[in-house]
Order: C-alpha cells, then sequence, then structure tokens
C-alpha cells in the first residue's frame, strides 16, 4: 500500500511541476492575445484565463505521464531511461487532454473534431518536451548511484532508482554526476 502512495505521490509532483510550467507559457500566450487583440480585455482577463486554462491541462497530462511512467517503466533506472521513450510517454499523455476534454462535453461541444486534432498536436508538442525536461532535470538532481529514499526525499518516482549509493569518500563529489553525463552523451 505505501507503494502506491509513493507511486501517486510521485505521478501527483509530477503534474504540479508541468502544470506550473505550462501555466507560465499561458500568461505568455495569454498575454500575446491581449497586446494583439486588445479589446479581449472587456470581456475577461487573456493573461489569467489562459494560464489557467493551460495549467490544468499540464497538471492533468503530467500527472497522467507520471502515472504511465510508475505503472509501465516502474523497474528502470534513470540511466536506462531514454529520452525518445519519455518522449512518447508524454507526447502521448498531452495529446489525450483534449480529446478527454472533448468527450467528457459531449454533444454540447462547438469545437469539431479538426479543432480537437490542432488542440491535441499543440499538447502533444508540449507532454514531449515536458518529458524530455523531466528527465533531464531527474539526471541532473541525483548522483548516478542514488538509492529510492533519496528520490522520495527529492520529489522523484522511487521506483526508477535501484542503483546502491556509492561510497563518496573514495572520488571526488561530482563523480556520480559526471557518471551520469558520460552515460547521457553515449546514448545520444
Amino acid at each position: 500500500m505505501k507503494r502506491i502512495f509513493q507511486r501517486l505521490r510521485g505521478a501527483l509532483g509530477t503534474g504540479l511541476t508541468w502544470a506550473a510550467g505550462w501555466g507560465v507559457l499561458g500568461a505568455v500566450h495569454g498575454f500575446l492575445v491581449g497586446f494583439f487583440k486588445p479589446w479581449q480585455w472587456e470581456l475577461y482577463n487573456p493573461i489569467l484565463s489562459t494560464a489557467l486554462g493551460y495549467g490544468i491541462a499540464g497538471f492533468i497530462a503530467g500527472t497522467g505521464f507520471g502515472a504511465l511512467l510508475a505503472s509501465l517503466d516502474r523497474k528502470k533506472t534513470l540511466a536506462s531511461l531514454t529520452y525518445r521513450r519519455l518522449g512518447a510517454w508524454g507526447a502521448a499523455g498531452g495529446a489525450l487532454v483534449p480529446v478527454l476534454v472533448h468527450l467528457t462535453r459531449g454533444l454540447t461541444s462547438s469545437a469539431g473534431w479538426g479543432d480537437v486534432a490542432v488542440t491535441a498536436l499543440m499538447t502533444a508538442t508540449l507532454g514531449g518536451l515536458s518529458a524530455v525536461a523531466t528527465l533531464r532535470v531527474a539526471r541532473g538532481a541525483l548522483p548516478s548511484g542514488s538509492t529510492g529514499a533519496d528520490a522520495i526525499t527529492q520529489g522523484i518516482s522511487t521506483d526508477l532508482l535501484s542503483e546502491p549509493v556509492p561510497d563518496w569518500t573514495k572520488g571526488s563529489v561530482n563523480h556520480g554526476v559526471e557518471h551520469l553525463h558520460q552515460e547521457r552523451d553515449a546514448e545520444d
């Protein structure tokens, strides 16, 4: 039962992180809408409403990505995960957001499937980029041999890390990070 809550916590943490990133992007988009269409300010605040919409979509996509990662790639270490695979998971999670929103609205939605496809393409791109950025940050955040306990305290899914903690007394403090960079460079 404890593992389920740890995975849920990791997925929700990923969702909140993506919500913050997507919300900032939405605020920039909203600013541009308000700048080029100043009459929008009479109807609503384009910055806040767009940032909120992007943030909600980012939370849903990030939580879905975290859940997929925790269930399908839980036995892998950070070093063994590839950018391409995680980008695909992120793109899938991002593309599902507008499709699910459209399906939950049912027949009352005025948007057609063409609009949903365009939005899905945009959110899939954001999801893929967010997933790759998540892996990049996670790889840079922990030394090579970190355990799941280290990952919990730093908010990274515990099942991704299974290597033992290195003996830091036998080398430089940056040895673990250098090892990760060497593995990443070999992968690319």
